[in-house]
């Protein structure tokens, strides 16, 4: 039997309401529990991949863009090429797709 995927989002305009905090714990938890579980971090600072240790280059933005840049002009994005983003952490069946660093931030802005 095929598993399913299974989205939870964790989202809320306002800062500092435990966004990252409850996606790290319950991320963490579900990957203590054998869950093989994908953290996306679209925090403009970047913090739950900085708070696992991770490096944030390249990043969510870079992906997001990746069509647009000569290298990846009319190229189709496959499950392979996406994964040069993904980063594992130091956690068993947890893995992170970084989020956007400082810079790259105010180029959106």
């Amino acid at each position: 039997m095929a598993h399913k995927a299974v989205v939870i989002a964790i989202v809320n305009q306002k800062g500092g309401v435990a966004k990252t905090t409850t996606s790290i714990s319950l991320g963490h938890g579900l990957a203590l529990e054998g869950k093989r579980t994908l953290l996306i971090d679209f925090d403009p600072q970047g913090n739950l991949t900085v708070y696992l240790g991770l490096r944030q280059e390249p990043c969510i933005y870079d992906w997001l863009t990746y069509r647009l840049t000569p290298a990846g002009a009319g190229k189709n994005m496959t499950v392979d090429h996406m994964r040069q983003w993904i980063r594992m952490s130091n956690r068993e069946n947890l893995f992170v797709f970084p989020g956007i660093n400082g810079p790259k931030m105010l180029k959106i802005i």
